[in-house]
């Protein structure tokens, strides 16, 4: 049997190389008749590879696809692992700077602000395990406000100078208490230090934690200006705050 289809396939090679020598040295009436008979042949063939090629060409796209949109999601992989690498980087950081001491920091974002108060909005809520009251500093150690309303995703942020608010502080390097007080618009001033403590332009005001919602020694900003009366017990003045909302894109919760 295998013998017999050599035999065959010899057969049909030397058919189709006789074909070619008669043409090539035939009349053109004689060309034109062995390609009438062979042009079904030929037009078999053509169709043949053409859908062959089509079928090739419809594989390509496919796959090309398929790799376009492999990449994207390798693409959205490696920027979700460079944010939470940016983030344990500034986690780091934010622990770094704080005193020694246990801490529960979690890592949220300014997604929104209200108009007419000093209020921010986080994108962490009580799923992330945000309650009220819980502090609320930068990666620098500064200190920003404390969480006031607590929704399932998100939560309320009270600035340091939201109008009314009040808070413990000190004077950085000496145990000199006194409160800060909220007046708006991200301004604060500084309350009740006693006339006979010393206070000046430049000093540095930090938390205390008298009043328990604050730790001790988070920054928050510079005097600027002293206001003094003989007819008060106490003096204090303008505080410049370190926590600038338009520098400020994260922050970091402190749960316990």
């Amino acid at each position: 049997m295998h013998t017999f289809f050599i035999k065959y396939k010899l057969i049909v090679l030397l058919f189709f190389v006789s074909a070619v020598l008669i043409l090539s040295v035939s009349s053109g009436s004689v060309r034109g008749t062995f390609t009438s008979l062979f042009s079904p042949m030929q037009s078999l063939i053509w169709k043949s590879g053409t859908t062959i090629t089509d079928s090739f060409s419809e594989v390509s796209r496919e796959r090309v696809q398929e790799l376009v949109e492999e990449n994207f999601a390798l693409r959205g992989k490696l920027l979700s692992f460079e944010e939470m690498a940016k983030e344990n980087e500034r986690l780091r950081e934010a622990l770094g700077a704080l005193p020694k001491k246990e801490f529960d920091l979690l890592f949220s974002e300014i997604i929104g602000k209200e108009v007419e108060r000093d209020v921010l909005m986080l994108n962490k809520g009580a799923k992330e395990g945000v309650r009220q009251g819980m502090p609320v500093i930068t990666q620098g150690r500064v200190a920003v406000g404390t969480i006031g309303e607590v929704f399932l995703h998100t939560a309320k942020l009270h600035l340091l100078s939201l109008k009314g608010g009040a808070s413990d502080v000190k004077v950085q390097g000496r145990e000199v208490v006194g409160v800060l007080r909220g007046i708006g618009r991200y301004r604060a001033l500084l309350d009740l230090i006693p006339q006979e403590e010393e206070l000046k332009e430049g000093d540095v005001i930090v938390t205390s934690s008298l009043g328990g919602l604050l730790p001790d020694d988070l920054l928050i900003g510079e005097v600027t200006s002293i206001e003094k009366s003989d007819l008060t017990a106490f003096q204090g003045g303008n505080v410049e705050l370190f926590f600038q909302v338009k520098k400020e894109n994260s922050l970091f919760i402190l749960r316990n």
